[in-house]
C-alpha cells in the first residue's frame, strides 16, 4: 500500500493533539526517511494502541492507518498470529458492580499469572452488563441502565462504540436469546434478537426473530425464522451462521447472509447416557461440549464440515465433575490454542492441556466468580465509521436525550 509522507503537515486531531505523539522525533524521522512501502510493512504489525497514537504523526500516516484496506490487513495479521499476542479475554465479574475486565489470552494459555486490567468505559457502572459475542475485534454488549436497556457494538481496543436503535419491543415480548456475527458476503455486522410474543388471553407463545444490520442501522423481521421446540439462550457464531442448541437433539442455524434458517442434528449418543451439551466455536468449527452424567467427563465433539451431520467427531474426553444443571446453563468454550482448551464451567475458568491431559484453573489476582467470558482480537475495526464517539460519550448523549 503506497503512502505519501508529509512531515510538514501534522494532524493533531486524534488523541487531542497529544504532544507525546506529535513530537515523537523517532516517528517523524521514519516518516521522512523510509520508503512508503516499508513504513506500511512496519505499521501493519504494530499493536492497536501504538497505531492510534501514530495517527497523530502526520496526515499521511493517519490516512494510511484509517484506510479500510489497512484495517482489514491488520486484522487478518492478528487473527493468524499463532502466538495470540493480539488476542484478549473480556470478563464480567460479579463484584464490584458487574465489572468488565480484560487480560491477555496468551498469558492464560501459557499458564502464567495474568495481570488483569480495568477495561471499563463508564465512570459510573450500569445496573448490569451482558457480553453477547465478539467478532473481528468488535464486542456486542447489552447494557442495563436505571431506566432502559440498550445494545452496543463496541471496540474495546479503540474505545469506539455505537448504540443500536430500539428493536421495537412490546410489553408482551419476552427475549429468549441474542446473537452477534459477521455477514462476509455483504461485509456487514449483524445482531439478532429472538423473542416470544406472549398472548395472555389465549396463553399462546409466538416465537419471532429480528435482525439488525450495521450498514442500514435498522431492524427488520426475519421472515424465515422458526422454532419447533425449546431453544437454549446461548448462541454461537460459526461459518457465517448463528447457531442455537434446541431441545430434541437438533441445532437451529441462521445464515446471516441469506437470513434463512436450517436444522442440523447433534452428535448421536447412546440412549442410556444422560447428556446435556452446549455449542461452541473451536478454531472456526462448530463444536459441542457434552457432559455425560454419571461418568464425570466432558466430551468435546467437532463438526468438521459445517452442516454435515456425518462429520461430527469426538475429539477429546476431559475428566471433570460438576453439577449437571451448572453445566447445562453455564458451560461454554472460550478459546483454544497451543494444545489447550479454555472453558468456563459455572463461574470457574478451566484450562485443559491436550498433551498432558490435565486440568488447571488460571490464577487471576483478586478475581473469581466470572459471570461472562469471551475472547476478542485487538483490531482497528470501527463500529461506526461515521462516528468518533467513545462508548462513554455515547452514554452521556443518551442520558441527555432521555
Amino acid at each position: 500500500m503506497d503512502i505519501k509522507s508529509d512531515p510538514s503537515k501534522h494532524d493533531g486531531e486524534s488523541m487531542g493533539q497529544s504532544s507525546s505523539a506529535v513530537d515523537d522525533s523517532d516517528s517523524v524521522h521514519l516518516a521522512t526517511t523510509l520508503p512508503a512501502e516499508i513504513i506500511s510493512d512496519i505499521l501493519i504489525i504494530l499493536p492497536v494502541k501504538s497505531l492510534i497514537r501514530f495517527k497523530s504523526v502526520c496526515k499521511s500516516w493517519r490516512a494510511l492507518i484509517s484506510d479500510p484496506i489497512f484495517v482489514k490487513a491488520h486484522l487478518q495479521g492478528n487473527i493468524q498470529d499463532k502466538d495470540y499476542a493480539s488476542h484478549r479475554l473480556i470478563m464480567k465479574t460479579d463484584t464490584p458492580h458487574y465489572d468488565l475486565k480484560s487480560c491477555s489470552l496468551s498469558s492464560v494459555l501459557n499458564e502464567e499469572s495474568s495481570i488483569t486490567c480495568l477495561d471499563y468505559p463508564w465512570e459510573h457502572p450500569p445496573r448490569s452488563i451482558r457480553i453477547i459475542g465478539s467478532v473481528n475485534g468488535l464486542v456486542c454488549i447489552r447494557v442495563d441502565l436505571s431506566l432502559y436497556t440498550s445494545l452496543y457494538i463496541w471496540n474495546p481496543s479503540t474505545g469506539k462504540a455505537k448504540r443500536l436503535p430500539d428493536y421495537g419491543s412490546t410489553i408482551y415480548a419476552e427475549i429468549i436469546s441474542y446473537g452477534f456475527g459477521y455477514d462476509e458476503a455483504n461485509s456487514d455486522y449483524k445482531v439478532v434478537i429472538i423473542y416470544l410474543i406472549i398472548r395472555p388471553f389465549d396463553r399462546s407463545y409466538n416465537p419471532q426473530g429480528k435482525i439488525y444490520g450495521l450498514k442500514s442501522d435498522s431492524w427488520r423481521k426475519i421472515d424465515d425464522f422458526y422454532m419447533r421446540s425449546q431453544l437454549y439462550a446461548y448462541c454461537t457464531f460459526v461459518s457465517g451462521s448463528l447457531n442455537w442448541a434446541v431441545s430434541g437433539g437438533t441445532i437451529l442455524s441462521l445464515d446471516l447472509s441469506k437470513e434463512t434458517c436450517s436444522e442440523t442434528e447433534l452428535p448421536f449418543y447412546l440412549e442410556e447416557e444422560m447428556v446435556c451439551g452446549n455449542l461452541g466455536n473451536l478454531s472456526g468449527s462448530l463444536c459441542q461440549l457434552s457432559y455425560v452424567y454419571g461418568m464425570m467427563k466432558i466430551d468435546l465433539w467437532v463438526m468438521k464440515q459445517f452442516g454435515k451431520v456425518e462429520s461430527w467427531s469426538k475429539m477429546y474426553s476431559i475428566p471433570y465433575q460438576c453439577e449437571i444443571e451448572t453445566f447445562k446453563n453455564y458451560a461454554s468454550l472460550i478459546s483454544s490454542g497451543k494444545n489447550k482448551v479454555l472453558m468456563l464451567i459455572g463461574s470457574v475458568l478451566m484450562l485443559y492441556n491436550l498433551e498432558t491431559k490435565t486440568v488447571t484453573h488460571p490464577d487471576f489476582q483478586n478475581l473469581s466468580n466470572f459471570l461472562d467470558v469471551d475472547a476478542y482480537i485487538e483490531s482497528l475495526v470501527s463500529p461506526d465509521d461515521a462516528s468518533n464517539n467513545s462508548i462513554d460519550e455515547v452514554i452521556v448523549e443518551m442520558v441527555f436525550i432521555y
